[in-house]
């Protein structure tokens, strides 16, 4: 475990709030997928590329990182575009129904794609191992 880094997250929130709800919801998920699929995911999707910039990560990496991230993000606005359509039919008007308006997963499918980046968290390890080849 030298090669790890621990970090605990604590937060108990009071009852009837939005919080409460969103850490119910997030418990009712395994650890395991709540850990990966959700948790991780959503920091990683926010976070990732900043942290790797202040890190001093080669910028192409960052670059192609910061695509996969943005889309994960579009992936997860058009989620909540559906459940939310489903309770109010009048958002798919305020958001349009524009067939001609490129997606964001549209547009990064025609970025260059020199750089191959996985599509599913890594570990630590496998990441570094990944970096290594670009010589970081």
């Amino acid at each position: 475990m030298p090669n790890q880094q621990e970090f605990r997250f604590r937060y108990c929130p009071q009852k009837g709030t939005e919080d409460a709800y969103l850490i119910a919801y997030l418990m009712s998920y395994g650890l395991s997928e709540r850990k990966e699929k959700i948790i991780l995911a959503a920091l990683r999707a926010f976070w990732l590329p900043l942290a790797l910039k202040a890190a001093n990560i080669a910028p192409e990496i960052i670059t192609k990182i910061g695509w996969r991230e943005l889309g994960n993000l579009d992936a997860q606005m058009n989620l909540l575009r559906n459940h939310l359509s489903e309770l109010s039919p009048s958002l798919l008007k305020e958001w349009g129904d524009d067939s001609s308006k490129k997606s964001f997963a549209h547009s990064f499918n025609e970025c260059e794609k020199d750089v191959e980046i996985p599509q599913k968290g890594l570990s630590l390890e496998e990441r570094l191992q990944g970096l290594q080849k670009y010589n970081i």
